[in-house]
């Protein structure tokens, strides 16, 4: 914000050198950048303020002696604003319809006849120049005057070029164009707001005027606009059509509702006395918002420990009132009524901020820091994931962090069909492209790209991890959030070595043991994959990654992928450890080879050999498989060895051997199970 020194001076009296100026109002928090005197026969010197992106009440002239006098303990004195109206009523001439408050909490409008286009006077053309705009006719410089004086951004439209005289602000309806007055065509989206009158568009709001109501030497009258525009739309807007004006900067900062009622009166009041024109009665308002003050309630206290200050409340109240934040000590609480114009004012950091940057922080005493000191500690479930990291790392993992969002074709690689529960994705507003529109609901897609990278790297051996969250539809409310490890390998790694680490992981966590079931994802081949059960729930699936998806990525070879719910590990986990004494019985050792359809899996073989056999069965282990030529087609021989041992005496032949007689009887009934001979 640049400010001319002589226009400062008319509303203040700074009372101190300008160099002591600028020393004070940087100690306070208003930075300036620079001091520069005019050399172009000006003859003045020009202040360059740095502001705070929040601080739009201090861009403006009177906004900057407003501060000014706040930080030097000074009166000032702001311009008498008073329209004088010459007759008439505005209602005949123009009127005005908001279609979307939203975006447009308030217009305003009053309308000026007998308008006589001319050079405004030199004290104002000289005061424009000063701070860098270049004087164009009484009219727009007088808008151009209230701007920079304000900080209220005003547009001033040929009121016979407004079409029935009615002013309709809308969103502008997509593709739409309008020619601006830079001699551009610009063509608008549905996101824009526009300024139209009874046939089309005239001007972008808060943006650019149209050149289809510029005002012109054969203007006879002019409405003069003053409005507040959603700061958010009005941003966006500027950036997307490339357009960086002073009104644009200023309305996306946000603007004091309350100035811009004040703002068209100055306007109407300035073109009356330079003789611009006659003042028509009556003032357009449309207002969707509550124009009052706001109030705050903070602690004396706690303002005192933020700053690390002892300041009493009459002192608080004294420095807050310089500001002009009228404020009430109650009980030891401050009631701040906080004006209009300081929207950047949220909350008790910002009264104390208010309070300290007025009080001198050099006056605030240096203290050593203080406060309770708290033993930081992980949550079980942070402690548990990263355990299972480092057990994954310790095997030989590499972790890998891919992106949460996927797209159809990703999904396709995969080959998951049409209306499968994975292609249920949350769909994201503004996504990065195509390929990113969804949050993933498998980890798979982003760990085969890892793959692909690596293989296409030359890297002949990979193994990756990662443990992430998974997003699913959850009506209205933000997505459902699951957790899951997926890991991913090639190379030397095979269908044993992912199966291993699976179970390690939830050994790590103390779940029991997994079960599997033949099956798997549709990424899957379809013969080299299982299901893995945790206490009966599905926990995952993995196995060699089907050719056909191996062929979308453009991969050679074999690879393997895993995925767990890490959710129903960790509810299942447990950190007890139960002491097993070193045995003092022997054991027995029988090896069984049965005879079954080949159909039959193997785990459930075993898991009734567990049933069956209790707690004397202290291990079983499958140690062949074997088709061919000896037994008979479509049946399949898989032998076990079995080791048996009671706690507290030696087990006998005869209890052995009648043990294995009952579970064969069990194996025969229930998997349809011979003893091979």
């Amino acid at each position: 914000m640049i400010v001319p020194y002589k226009w400062l001076k008319r509303y203040i009296e700074i009372g101190v050198p300008i160099e002591e100026y600028a020393r004070r109002m940087i100690m306070a928090g208003t930075g300036i950048e620079s001091i520069t005197k005019q050399n172009d026969g000006m003859d003045d010197t020009l202040i360059e303020f740095e502001l705070n992106a929040n601080r739009t009440d201090c861009m403006s002239i009177i906004g900057i002696a407003r501060e000014s006098a706040a930080v030097l303990g000074v009166d000032w004195t702001p311009p008498k604003v008073f329209a004088h109206e010459s007759g008439g009523n505005i209602g005949d001439i123009a009127s005005v319809q908001v279609d979307d408050p939203a975006l447009c909490p308030r217009y305003m409008a009053r309308v000026v006849k007998n308008i006589k286009i001319a050079p405004s006077p030199v004290w104002m053309q000289q005061a424009l120049k000063s701070a860098g705009v270049r004087p164009i006719n009484n009219v727009v410089d007088v808008t151009n005057y209230v701007m920079l004086e304000m900080g209220q951004p005003l547009h001033a439209f040929d009121l016979d070029k407004v079409r029935g005289g009615k002013i309709i602000v809308r969103r502008a309806e997509e593709g739409e164009k309008l020619a601006t007055l830079d001699g551009k065509e610009r063509e608008l989206d549905d996101e824009t707001l526009l300024i139209c009158d009874a046939q089309g568009g005239i001007a972008i709001a808060g943006v650019m005027g149209g050149g289809n109501s510029e005002v012109s030497e054969s203007t006879k009258a002019v409405l003069i606009e003053s409005a507040k525009f959603d700061r958010a739309n009005n941003r966006r807007t500027a950036r997307a059509l490339g357009i960086a004006t002073e009104a644009s900067i200023r309305f996306s900062k946000g603007l004091d509702i309350a100035g811009v009622a004040l703002a068209l009166d100055r306007a109407a009041q300035l073109m009356q006395e330079i003789g611009a024109g006659e003042v028509v009665s009556g003032v357009i308002d449309i207002c969707s918002a509550e124009v009052r003050n706001r109030y705050i309630q903070v602690s004396v206290e706690s303002v005192n420990r933020l700053l690390g200050s002892n300041l009493s409340s009459k002192e608080m109240v004294s420095l807050l009132k310089r500001l002009h934040i009228s404020t009430q000590e109650r009980g030891g609480m401050l009631l701040c009524d906080i004006p209009t114009f300081r929207e950047d004012i949220e909350g008790e950091a910002d009264i104390a901020e208010e309070v300290a940057r007025l009080y001198g922080y050099e006056n605030i005493p240096m203290t050593l820091m203080r406060g309770d000191i708290a033993c930081g500690m992980l949550t079980r479930e942070q402690a548990l994931r990263d355990k299972l990291k480092q057990t994954l790392a310790a095997m030989g993992f590499y972790e890998c962090s891919t992106y949460s969002f996927t797209g159809e074709k990703p999904m396709d690689m995969l080959l998951i069909p049409a209306g499968h529960e994975l292609r249920n994705m949350v769909r994201i507003k503004n996504p990065l492209g195509e390929e990113q529109q969804y949050m993933r609901t498998t980890a798979a897609t982003g760990m085969m790209q890892v793959v692909a990278a690596n293989i296409n790297k030359k890297n002949k051996n990979g193994m990756f991890f990662e443990i992430s969250n998974l997003y699913f539809p959850n009506g209205e409310d933000l997505p459902a959030e699951k957790l899951a490890a997926c890991l991913a390998a090639y190379g030397d790694t095979g269908f044993y070595q992912m199966k291993g680490a699976l179970e390690e992981v939830c050994r790590a966590a103390g779940t029991p043991p997994p079960r599997y079931e033949a099956g798997g994802s549709s990424w899957h081949h379809p013969g080299r994959c299982a299901i893995i059960y945790l206490d009966g729930k599905q926990a995952g699936s993995f196995g060699e990654v089907h050719p056909d998806c191996m062929k979308a990525f453009g991969i050679e070879g074999r690879a393997y992928i895993g995925e767990i719910d890490l959710g129903l590990v960790i509810s299942l986990s447990s950190e007890e450890k139960r002491y097993t004494p070193l045995p003092r019985y022997p054991s027995l050792e029988r090896d069984l080879a049965l005879v079954v359809d080949r159909s039959v899996p193997v785990g459930r073989i075993q898991q009734t050999m567990e049933e069956v056999c209790g707690e004397l069965l202290e291990s079983v282990k499958l140690f062949d498989v074997y088709e061919g030529s000896q037994v008979e087609k479509g049946k399949k021989s898989v032998a076990f060895s079995l080791y048996f041992r009671a706690k507290d005496r030696t087990l006998t032949d005869e209890e052995a051997n009648a043990l294995l007689d009952k579970l064969l009887e069990e194996l025969k009934k229930q998997h349809g199970a011979v003893l091979r001979i």
